[in-house]
C-alpha cells in the first residue's frame, strides 16, 4: 500500500491489544494475515484508556516498545484493522485512532516504515499517562 511521498508500507507496528498473547476479537484474522517480524521501538507518549492503550507521537517522548508484523497486502487485513481501531479515512476527526506511517527501529537497529494507529488528539480524551515502556509491562503493574 502506497501513501503520499512514502515508500510502500508492508508492516504494522502494534503496541496494545493487537500484540501476541493479548485478547482481541480479530485474533484469528491476524494469525492468518500478519507475520511477526520482531520487537520494535518508536518514540511516543502512551496512555491507559481503560481496556486498551493509545499512543500519541512525540519525538521527545519515551521509547515505546511494541511488535512489528508484515502485512499480507493482498488480503483485506488493513480494512479489518481499521474497523477494529475505529478508523475511517473519510471521517478522521471523529475517529478515536488514526492510521499513519511511522519509522520503527528493530532492537537490532535496522528500521522499517510501518503503519500505526495513533490516538487521535482531536478525539478528546487521553486517559492516564503510562510511564512504562510497554503496555504489557503496564498491565503487569496494574494487576499487581
Amino acid at each position: 500500500m502506497k501513501t503520499n511521498n512514502q515508500p510502500t508500507i508492508e508492516y504494522i507496528f502494534v503496541y496494545g491489544t493487537l500484540m501476541r498473547g493479548m485478547e482481541n476479537p480479530v485474533k484469528e484474522t491476524l494469525k492468518r494475515h500478519l507475520a511477526y517480524k520482531g520487537a520494535g521501538i518508536i518514540r511516543a507518549d502512551l496512555f491507559d484508556l481503560g481496556e486498551y492503550p493509545g499512543a500519541i507521537k512525540n519525538e521527545k517522548g519515551n521509547q515505546l516498545y511494541g511488535e512489528v508484523y508484515q502485512l499480507d497486502i493482498k488480503s483485506d487485513v488493513l480494512r479489518v484493522l481499521d474497523e477494529y481501531e475505529g478508523y475511517c479515512d473519510h471521517d478522521v476527526n471523529n475517529a478515536e485512532f488514526v492510521r499513519a506511517a511511522v519509522e520503527v527501529a528493530f532492537l537490532g537497529k535496522s528500521k522499517v516504515w510501518a503503519w500505526i494507529y495513533w490516538l487521535n488528539p482531536t478525539f478528546g480524551h487521553f486517559g492516564i499517562k503510562i510511564l512504562n515502556k510497554s503496555y504489557r509491562s503496564h498491565l503487569k503493574t496494574k494487576i499487581a
